[in-house]
């Protein structure tokens, strides 16, 4: 009986997920004061924000790296046709979300 109800909370709830879509939009920013990084080299960005409209996936990195700042933007698609983004040093970053 337990395993029944768990089944079927379960159920429900991703039922109720997926009926709404799921929105990965919002803003976040690193808290250096307890995040365990590389004093000396770390690229890890101070501020992300993700930005979802239909189906597209927008991700925008704010980092600082030897005292400048600099931005990444990538784009997404969420419908599993390839997605092209700049990488690092003139290459292309090819992804597929599904």
């Amino acid at each position: 009986m337990k395993k029944t109800f768990i089944f079927g909370a379960l159920l429900l709830i991703s039922t109720i997920v997926s009926a709404q879509g799921l929105d990965f939009s919002g803003n976040w920013k690193l808290n250096r004061s307890i995040s365990k990084l590389n004093d000396q080299f770390s690229m890890a960005p101070k501020e992300i924000i993700l930005a979802q409209k239909d189906n597209d996936f927008n991700v925008e990195r704010h980092s600082t790296f030897q005292d400048r700042d600099f931005t990444i933007k990538d784009k997404f698609t969420l419908d599993g046709k390839e997605s092209i983004n700049p990488g690092w040093q003139d290459t292309q970053k090819k992804s597929t979300a599904i």
